[in-house]
């Protein structure tokens, strides 16, 4: 079997989000994050990434999270004190979730729909902190070329932070 190219692979990994997307809202966890996205300092983040952010220092900073899925860990930034927070997926369906939660969510995060291959220019070199975490990494076809891409969004001196585990968990 031949594989597929990278486009070919990040085309069938959006379709495989997409249809995916409306299986999360019927959980007991999305009806809780519903009603717990309403809290000022509300956080889905563990303590190993909020200590994390924490010491690197998040407030009043803008932060970008690339694939952010359903928006729940960008709206915990402002739980940290982010100053902006934008999330970017490419999954449309995983976003019209996301701007759900911003809109029971006091603060205003800002939710793009983007492949991470084909960022809109107004998020080049805008950020302090750029976050990518956990499950992104192993749907990179080209994990140097994502890098770059992540790498396009931060203001000169940003900071990265990759929050992964090993596959196998």
């Amino acid at each position: 079997m031949d594989m597929p190219s990278a486009r070919q692979a990040i085309a069938s990994n959006k379709d495989a989000w997409d249809q995916s997307a409306h299986l999360h809202t019927t959980t007991d966890t999305w009806n809780a994050l519903r009603n717990s996205v309403s809290d000022p300092g509300f956080s889905c983040l563990d303590p190993t990434l909020t200590g994390l952010l924490q010491d690197i220092g998040v407030a009043g900073k803008d932060v970008v999270q690339l694939c952010c899925n359903n928006g729940r860990e960008t709206l915990s930034l402002f739980g940290l004190g982010a100053r902006t927070a934008v999330g970017v997926d490419q999954s449309q369906g995983f976003l019209q979730q996301a701007r759900e939660l911003a809109a029971l969510s006091p603060h205003e995060a800002q939710f793009i729909e983007s492949d991470i291959h084909q960022l809109p220019q107004a998020l080049q070199a805008r950020f302090d902190i750029a976050l990518v975490t956990i499950g992104v990494l192993g749907w990179m076809p080209d994990v140097a070329l994502f890098m770059h891409h992540v790498a396009s969004t931060l203001k000169p001196g940003g900071t990265l932070v990759m929050y992964e585990t090993h596959p196998f968990l």
